[in-house]
């Protein structure tokens, strides 16, 4: 296989971008509800200011954790409510882009027809997946206003209202890069389990490893070309890989990835009977 970019049958930005929009939307407003709270009870004043000479000293571990806990008290009532919005988001998001890889996957085996995901056992496996990345998100989310807390006191020795403009800030730069990584990566997911569902109900017997070249990881450029057996796995770096998307792997070989892999059909004779259609396993 020549080391060019691939062209997918079905484009994934519209996709990408809903989920992004939603995410975004998600994090802004628990940016706001936080804020808002902060100041309606005056979090930071409340806050015990260091003098310049306390501010070089190493705080205790006590002292630290009782800063963070003033700080993040008024937080973490927007964190399940944001978990259970991203697990929503997630949910309704992952469904229509499993329809387009399982479609994709039809439209390069020249197969005509509809997809549409009716599994019961992937459709819960769908959801599992939704739930657990939502929370993961939210907890990744106070984990680094965490940090940044740390690093404003105790690093930079800011004081409260300035560590305050640092949490601001961080959730707009939490937004911006974590729901463009969560967008592309779970729709990634999504489409090439799809892909994988349909090849391996069929007669297909080998599948190609095709890398994008879009900013591509060097592990996932060296995979390129590779084929294997449609039940036996891709070497990719470290990992052993189904598929692209394969969430097995970790995350250094998930996020932002574009790659895809393409069905072997050389002599493959395919009959509408042998095409998995999203209903039956």
């Amino acid at each position: 296989m020549s080391r060019e970019t691939f062209t997918r049958p079905i484009p994934l930005e519209p996709l990408e971008r809903a989920t992004y929009d939603a995410i975004h939307k998600h994090v802004v407003d628990a940016k706001r509800t936080g804020m808002a709270a902060m100041e309606k009870q005056d979090t930071l004043e409340r806050i015990y200011v260091k003098t310049e000479r306390e501010r070089t000293e190493k705080a205790s571990p006590e002292e630290e954790r009782l800063v963070k806990e003033i700080l993040l008290s008024d937080l973490r009532g927007t964190h399940q409510g944001l978990a259970a919005e991203m697990e929503a988001t997630l949910k309704a998001r992952s469904l229509p882009a499993y329809n387009a890889g399982g479609k994709t996957a039809q439209i390069r085996m020249g197969m005509p027809g509809s997809f549409n995901l009716k599994d019961i056992t992937v459709l819960e496996n769908l959801k599992i997946r939704a739930a657990a990345w939502g929370q993961f998100f939210a907890d990744d989310l106070i984990d680094d206003l965490s940090r940044t807390i740390a690093t404003g006191f105790y690093d930079k020795g800011l004081n409260p209202l300035q560590v305050g403009q640092m949490i601001a800030a961080k959730f707009d730069e939490f937004s911006i890069g974590r729901a463009n990584a969560t967008a592309r990566t779970e729709t990634l997911i999504a489409v090439e389990q799809a892909q994988f569902e349909v090849y391996k109900t069929t007669s297909v017997e080998f599948k190609d490893w095709a890398c994008s070249f879009r900013n591509s990881r060097q592990t996932h450029m060296d995979a390129h070309g590779q084929r294997q057996r449609m039940d036996a796995p891709f070497t990719v770096g470290a990992h052993q890989m189904m598929h692209p998307g394969d969430p097995s792997a970790g995350a250094e070989e998930l996020v932002h990835c574009q790659c895809t892999f393409l069905p072997v059909l050389e002599g493959v004779e395919l009959i509408e009977e042998d095409i998995w259609d999203g209903s039956q396993r």
